[in-house]
């Protein structure tokens, strides 16, 4: 919270961020920084540097500076960090690559801000996937449906799970399976609850196992 509001601050009255910025933390960590104290120092440098050292900071070439940058870049995206970034899975992988991409090809605002709204569509995506799972099993001329609902189903696997319920046939055993789940949307709770007649009009028995009952509110 002190960064956050020194930050904000600073920037309220036009300056730059003091610390909790990538590449300062990191240029930290290199140092061989241990405590928070590297980041009151580190503070505290910049404003001597401000106050008694603009003569001498206006000399530095800009390659030199840009060395640094560069430098300290390459050591926050090593290719054998993107290699392990790779091996943690698309849904990590294609958000960073997609972020590095747009930075290089736009500039760092433009791109940070892609790569944002790639993360967003790529999490609604993936929670819209992985909303429950199905097992299906044939038991003589019985077809029997277990949904296991994930720890957390929003509103987004609404849809989705009521075309998958629409899609049992009539004479088949379906149980929905709860347990499980910490969260479950109120519009998903009503789906199952209006999926009990639809079930008893198709002849399927339904057990429901931890699913809240609630109110299904109807319009007149």
């Amino acid at each position: 919270m002190a960064q956050g509001t020194a930050n904000f601050l600073s920037g309220w009255v036009g300056g730059l961020p003091i610390t909790a910025v990538i590449v300062r933390s990191s240029a930290n960590a290199e140092a061989g920084a241990k405590t928070r104290w590297s980041s009151i120092l580190h503070g505290m440098w910049l404003l001597v540097a401000i106050l008694f050292l603009v003569g001498i900071m206006n000399k530095i070439p800009y390659c030199a500076l840009a060395v640094i940058l560069i430098s300290t870049g390459y050591n926050l995206a090593k290719p054998k960090m993107i290699k392990a970034v790779y091996h943690q899975g698309k849904e990590q992988f294609f958000p960073f690559i997609v972020t590095l991409l747009a930075i290089l090809f736009t500039d760092l605002l433009i791109g940070v801000l892609i790569g944002v709204v790639y993360a967003i569509y790529f999490l609604i995506k993936h929670t819209y996937e992985a909303g429950y799972t199905i097992k299906q099993k044939t038991e003589g001329h019985i077809t029997h449906f277990v949904i296991e609902l994930a720890l957390n189903v929003s509103f987004l696997n609404k849809k989705r799970i009521q075309v998958e319920l629409d899609k049992i046939p009539a004479y088949s055993i379906v149980e929905i399976i709860g347990t499980d789940s910490v969260y479950i949307d109120q519009d998903v709770l009503e789906i199952f609850q209006e999926y009990k007649v639809k079930a008893h009009n198709k002849h399927i028995q339904l057990i429901m196992t931890n699913i809240p009952e609630v109110k299904i509110l109807e319009l007149h």
